[in-house]
Parts: C-alpha cells; sequence; structure tokens
C-alpha cells in the first residue's frame, strides 16, 4: 500500500533498534488513543449514520474549525471527493473577514447547508466566534443555526457543547485521548468523509494496515532521528501529487505541534527538531529548489509519488515546438516521474539527502494507512525523544493571550 522505494543514506541499526522500542512504549500507552481508533467501532458507525442522513438532506456542508479540526477533513475532500457527486463541503477555517464574508456570499440555498462547528476543547476561540456570525447572519434571513448544525468535540461541559444541550443539537464525541491534531480517524474527519459518499471503512482498513507496518515506521523515525544528528533542521514532505497537497498541510501541523517542544516530559531540555514544510511537485521545483540545491545544507526530503498519477491520461502524438521530441510518446506523468527522479538525483549529488514514499494510488484505503502512518512515526518520534507529543503550550499561551487583549478593549 505504501513502500520506501528509496533511501539516500542507510539506516544506522542503534537508531533503527531505538524507534522500533520507541513504536512499542507508543502502542502500550493506556493515556493515548489515536492508535486505537480503528478498533473503536461505535465512532464509525455514528459518523456513518450521521453523514449518511446529512447527505440525504443537504447538498453543502461547511466545517467551521481551525487547525486539526479541519486540515484533515480538507486532505480527504480535496483528495478523494467527486465533483459530480453534487455534494460540496466549504472550510471556514480563519477568522479574515474578508475570506469569510466571501465564503458566506458563496453559499448556495440556505435550507440546503448543514454546518459543523468542530472544537476539540469546546471553546476555540476563533471557532465560537465565526459560529456566532453565522448565526447572526442567518437570523438576518429568517433562520437559525441550531436547526441546521452538529457539534463535534469532547463531551465534557464546554460552551459549545452546553449551548448544543440547550438548542438540541446532536453532538458527536471526540475521544478526550485523542489529540485535534490527532482526531482525523475520528468523526471530525469521519462524518464528512461520509456526506461526500466515501466507504468510511476503506479509510479503516487503510489505518489498520498502517499499524501492522512496525518496520516501516521504525525505519521513517529512525531515518528522521538520523536527520537531526546531520543537523538538519528542515524537513520538506515533497507531494508529486496535487490529490496530496492538502494532505501535506495536515502533515506539516502534526510535524509542529507535535515535535517542537523545549522540555521533555521529564522537565529536561530536549533535542532539536526540524521544521516541517508542505511542498507540491512539479510546482516548487520552480519555487524553492534553487534554496534547497545551494542554500545551507540543513534539509531533508520526503518525497511522495502517486504511480497513478504517473501513468494517467494520453501520451503526446506530436508536439508542436521545436526540440521537445524527447516528450514524444510520453504522458504527463512521465515528465512528471522525470523530474522527481532527476531532482532526488542532482540534490543527493550536492548531499541533500532524502527518502521516496510510494504509493499505487490515492484512495480512501492509501490516505487512512498515510494518515495512521505519520501519526505512528510522529508519536515514535515523540517516545524516542522523551518529549510529551500532544500537548501544544506554545500555542495555549497564545490563546490566552489573545482572549486578554479582547476583554481588554471592553
Amino acid at each position: 500500500m505504501i513502500r520506501l522505494e528509496n533511501t539516500t543514506v542507510k539506516t544506522e541499526p542503534q537508531l533503527l533498534t531505538k524507534s522500533s522500542k520507541g513504536f512499542d512504549q507508543l502502542l502500550q500507552r493506556k493515556d493515548i488513543g489515536f492508535f486505537n481508533m480503528p478498533g473503536r467501532n461505535e465512532y464509525w458507525v455514528e459518523s456513518a449514520v450521521k453523514g449518511d442522513d446529512l447527505r440525504s438532506r443537504y447538498t453543502t456542508l461547511c466545517v467551521l474549525g481551525m487547525g486539526g479540526s479541519s486540515l484533515g477533513t480538507r486532505a480527504i475532500y480535496d483528495a478523494l471527493h467527486d465533483p459530480s457527486d453534487g455534494r460540496k463541503l466549504m472550510f471556514f477555517d480563519n477568522i479574515d473577514a474578508v475570506y469569510f464574508w466571501q465564503q458566506m456570499a458563496q453559499l448556495p440555498d440556505l435550507e440546503k447547508v448543514h454546518w459543523l462547528i468542530v472544537t476539540k476543547s469546546g471553546s476555540t476561540l476563533e471557532t465560537l466566534a465565526m459560529a456566532n456570525f453565522v448565526n447572526q447572519s442567518l437570523n438576518e434571513k429568517g433562520l437559525q443555526l441550531a436547526r441546521h448544525c452538529t457539534v463535534i468535540s469532547e463531551t465534557k461541559s464546554s460552551p459549545v457543547v452546553e449551548w448544543a444541550r440547550e438548542h438540541d443539537v446532536s453532538v458527536l464525541e471526540i475521544p478526550e485521548d485523542v489529540g485535534g491534531r490527532f482526531s482525523v480517524l475520528t468523526p471530525v474527519g469521519l462524518l464528512p468523509a461520509r456526506f461526500m459518499g466515501i466507504d468510511i471503512g476503506e479509510l479503516r482498513t487503510g489505518a489498520q494496515w498502517a499499524l501492522e507496518q512496525k518496520s516501516l515506521v521504525s525505519e521513517l523515525s529512525a531515518q528522521s532521528l538520523q536527520s537531526f544528528e546531520r543537523d538538519e533542521w528542515i524537513t520538506l514532505q515533497w507531494s508529486y501529487s496535487n490529490q496530496l497537497q492538502a494532505f501535506g498541510f495536515w502533515w506539516q501541523q502534526l510535524w509542529a505541534e507535535s515535535l517542537a517542544k523545549k522540555v521533555g516530559e521529564s522537565e529536561n531540555p530536549v533535542p532539536r527538531v526540524s521544521s516541517p514544510f508542505s511542498c507540491l511537485g512539479p510546482r516548487d521545483q520552480h519555487s524553492i529548489l534553487q534554496q534547497v540545491f545551494e542554500g545551507f545544507g540543513d534539509k531533508f526530503i520526503w518525497f511522495m509519488r502517486v504511480e497513478e498519477a504517473e501513468k494517467y491520461g494520453p501520451q503526446l502524438r506530436q508536439s508542436q515546438f521545436s526540440g521537445q521530441d524527447y516528450t514524444l510518446n510520453r504522458g504527463l506523468g512521465e515528465i512528471m516521474a522525470a523530474q522527481l527522479k532527476a531532482t532526488r538525483q542532482s540534490l543527493a549529488e550536492v548531499g541533500v539527502q532524502s527518502l521516496t514514499l510510494e504509493v499505487s494510488k490515492v484512495d480512501p484505503q492509501t490516505l487512512g494507512a498515510l494518515f495512521m502512518l505519520n501519526e505512528l512515526v510522529v508519536g515514535t518520534l515523540g517516545q524516542c525523544l522523551g518529549i510529551n507529543a500532544y500537548d501544544q503550550p506554545g500555542v495555549e499561551v497564545g490563546k490566552r493571550l489573545a482572549k486578554q487583549f479582547m476583554q481588554m478593549g471592553h
């Protein structure tokens, strides 16, 4: 399903052993639940039932959510949605007023629009602010948000859960032991996927497959630890598939919020980790490759290739431009594959190391496997580095100060 096709540096045995041990320690933890989601049947059933119900009554699903409450769902939508299906997802994931109200202006028949309020804590400032403005806008048109709304959150008491209970709004649970950025395989991603007509059982099958890939998780984790030892402080996920572009942004948050910590779980300083960036090939060969090729040598590349994309579509029968004969009898995907190989080899020749993951095609099974595989790698790295990969103290400080500034304004 997912193959490690190429690595430019051989994995050090001691780091492979360390990563394997870290993987085992991760799966033994009782306080972390993301890797248990494939076995928690009730969440899959509830998401399927609710998703089918909404699919039968609405044409548009609007997701109000920030970060992990939105990025995974957008990755599913961009990778798998069928434009001919007639169902549409819209994402309200930024409180930029111009963006927000332009999105609102694009909404079709409001009676056919359902709103999904997604917030792990139930009190996310931006999400609740957007929900308030949506309700205000709907009220002006004689409608009520509560009549066309579902909440996805922890079920403990919070502003959004109390509001939902007061107004008889359905609440689907994000398990307390599954962090927001790890929540794509909870109702956060599963309900919208089912609304799109996706077989979420296939997402589940892919996630279960990833849980059995100890050697692959250990190899990817060890390669990352080895990259840190080489003082490579930027990790680029370079996807050669437009279907995986939004997935790259989901991965970027997962890596950044989980691994960048000042102190370990024992309150000791922790090793430095890399900053993640997502790129799209071949597009970004024309934007950042020069920096990677001749800039400071502190980068490690995760190339992602999709076999179907490299074989898709017709071959070129004739060229109207001189000097382009080498593209004859080639498809666009073959040209893209050649560019990936050339980029990888040219970077290796100047000492920029990489690994390459390959999948046959981007379908629900593969996407479920990619979600779980990357969560397991990040969780394993957290074990190996001795950090809490499931909090985000830096983010919480900003949230607290923002609320203080708003209160001071009054």
